[in-house]
C-alpha cells in the first residue's frame, strides 16, 4: 500500500475501473450526500461522506486498485448505505419537481444500465481490461435485450449451460 493514495480520483473516475463509470448513479447520490453534509450541514450526511473519502483513499493506496478483472467495483460494496443516504435525498428531490412516475422511471433506467453490463460482462460482449465504452454503450441497446431473457433463465434454470454457451 502507498498511503498517499496516488490513485484517488482514478478509483472514482477512471474510464475502465472506475466506480462512477460502472454506477453513475452513485455519482448522483455522491454528489447529493456532499450537498446534505455542505448546504444543510447534515452531521450524518457529513459523517457519511467522510467514511466514503476514507473509503477512497483506502482504495486508491492499493496497488491493485483496479481490481483486475472483477465486475465494477466491489470494494465499494460497504459503502452501499453511504451511497443510499444520498440516493434517497436525490429520490426525494426528484419526487416533489418531476412526480413519482418520473422518478420510477429514472431509478429502473439506472437499475437498467447496471443490470445490462452485468449482463455483458456474463456473456463476454464486453473485454473488462480494453474496455470501450461506446462499444459498451451500443450493446446496452442492441446486444443486451435479446439476450438478457435467456441469459437470466439460463441462470437460475441452468448456470453449466450458460457458462458453456458465453465460452
Amino acid at each position: 500500500m502507498t498511503y498517499t493514495s496516488p490513485h484517488f480520483l482514478e478509483v472514482l473516475l477512471d474510464p475502465g475501473h472506475g466506480l462512477f463509470a460502472w454506477a453513475p448513479v452513485l455519482l448522483v447520490a455522491a454528489v447529493a450526500l456532499a450537498l446534505g453534509a455542505v448546504r444543510r450541514r447534515d452531521a450524518v450526511a457529513g459523517a457519511l461522506l467522510l467514511a466514503l473519502i476514507l473509503q477512497v483513499w483506502i482504495n486508491g493506496s492499493i496497488e491493485s486498485w483496479t481490481q483486475a478483472g472483477a465486475f465494477g467495483s466491489r470494494r465499494f460494496v460497504g459503502a452501499t448505505v453511504v451511497f443510499a443516504w444520498g440516493l434517497a435525498a436525490v429520490i426525494s428531490a426528484l419526487r416533489e419537481r418531476v412526480g413519482p412516475v418520473a422518478c420510477a422511471a429514472a431509478m429502473v433506467f439506472c437499475a437498467w444500465w447496471n443490470v445490462s453490463l452485468m449482463v455483458q460482462f456474463g456473456l463476454r460482449l464486453m473485454d473488462r481490461q480494453r474496455l470501450e465504452w461506446p462499444r459498451v454503450a451500443i450493446n446496452q441497446v442492441t446486444e443486451v435485450p435479446p439476450r438478457a431473457a435467456r441469459a437470466a433463465w439460463l441462470f437460475v434454470t441452468d448456470r453449466e449451460r450458460l457458462v458453456r454457451e458465453t465460452r
